[in-house]
């Protein structure tokens, strides 16, 4: 991948930095109203994780290679010190990132994960349910709440999972590696972290 993350930024330069990153199946929209109400007292940045979003698609991953990727954008665009906070999977790319790139970071914030290992299993009936959908028969987000009802029955579930979802020039589709995810999703369930791994980072939450 030779694309950069792509980002949304919010908050005033010269304010502590403070980058963003969403979990599994998530973008950077899902921090936009955290983000929007901390834009006083921080420069911040959300971030699309590799195979999501915005950001570049390939054709394998992994939380090692995320880290690369996130470690590469911040030497491109952030000069200061900053402090990363992620949820879920982002969490986990940001405790690989805290032992690995930790002489600029200045705080880690990790949400709803731990550094262990996780049944890759669990992810796989939403990954399968998103890519048995027929795109073709998609005319609406709606077609798609709809048709995903049976395999997927908590609203709010869905409508978290249908952000991944647009339109482009006329045809639905999604904006998430959706394939990719699935095929590495044991490498992304798996423990961040080696029992060699420490950090310097001063604060942790």
């Amino acid at each position: 991948m030779s694309e950069s993350l792509y980002y949304e930024e919010y908050g005033i330069p010269g304010k502590p930095v403070l980058l963003f990153l969403h979990g599994l199946l998530g973008s950077s929209r899902n921090w936009r109203s955290v983000a929007k109400s901390l834009s006083s007292e921080y420069h911040i940045y959300a971030l699309d994780l590799p195979e999501h979003g915005n950001s570049p698609h390939g054709e394998e991953t992994d939380l090692q290679e995320m880290n690369r990727l996130l470690s590469d954008w911040i030497r491109q665009n952030v000069k200061e010190s900053y402090i990363v906070c992620g949820h879920s999977l982002g969490g986990k790319v940001a405790m690989a990132h805290a032992c690995n790139e930790s002489s600029r970071l200045l705080g880690l914030v990790v949400v709803d994960i731990a550094p262990r290992d996780y049944p890759p299993e669990h992810h796989l009936p939403t990954l399968n349910a998103l890519l048995d959908l027929d795109l073709s028969k998609i005319q609406s987000r709606k077609d798609g709440d709809i048709a995903l009802t049976e395999k997927i029955p908590n609203w709010a579930f869905r409508q978290f999972l249908l952000t991944n979802l647009q339109e482009n020039s006329g045809r639905w589709e999604w904006r998430s590696n959706l394939g990719v995810l699935r095929s590495c999703i044991a490498r992304l369930s798996c423990n961040p972290l080696s029992e060699q791994d420490v950090t310097m980072v001063p604060h942790c939450f």
